[in-house]
């Protein structure tokens, strides 16, 4: 089975996908949390309160700001920390790991750029949302377009986000998956025939 690896940043997008977390945990998705300490928020308690058990990956240093010269320094660092886990990863399972992002915050486009060039798999949650206009609001239109390029699975909430993400040639499209199931099909740790109806279209 690939590993997975959700790439998080946040407090709210650990909430967010909380439920997704406690369902790869029963259904044995083999996967991992890598933080990337965007903000300074106590993740601890959050881990705690949400009872989750997966296994997380924290930095020593979980405040990425205040202040423009720390996100200087903490950008490229935690870009080369991801990347160097991610390839760990590969290199440890012999597969290309899926690199799970959501949103459109600092830490997709992060994660995003990390999975890609860490030679994973990038599955966006939430996929295909915009405004149209790359400017509004800004930044998390830009955020979104640098990170869409990046996608390789796409989870598309409505129909509209599925037909923009399919713009983008090497980008496999689903519209609302069940997304622990489809990831356990990506991931090769599924019986096939229980998911047989959930194609994937592209």
């Amino acid at each position: 089975m690939r590993q997975c690896i959700f790439v998080l940043g946040t407090r709210a997008q650990l909430v967010e996908v909380a439920p997704v977390l406690q369902l790869a945990k029963k259904s044995r998705l083999r996967h991992t949390v890598w933080f990337t300490g965007q903000n300074h928020e106590s993740i601890d308690d959050a881990i705690r309160d949400l009872e989750l058990t997966s296994v997380f990956v924290l930095p020593k240093d979980r405040e990425g700001g205040p202040g423009i010269g720390k996100r200087l320094v903490w950008l490229p660092s935690t870009i080369y920390r991801c990347l160097h886990y991610i390839g760990g990863v590969k290199t440890w399972t012999t597969k290309r790991p899926l690199v799970i992002v959501l949103g459109d915050t600092l830490s997709t486009w992060l994660g995003a750029v990390a999975g890609h060039w860490g030679g994973g798999d990038v599955v966006h949650l939430d996929s295909g949302l915009s405004s149209g206009k790359w400017w509004a609001p800004f930044p998390q239109e830009l955020l979104r377009r640098l990170t869409h390029r990046n996608v390789r699975y796409a989870f598309c909430p409505t129909v509209a986000a599925a037909t923009r993400m399919r713009r983008y040639l090497r980008c496999i499209v689903e519209v609302s998956p069940l997304p622990v199931q489809t990831l356990l099909r990506l991931a090769g740790g599924h019986d096939k025939n229980q998911y047989s109806n959930q194609g994937v279209s592209d």
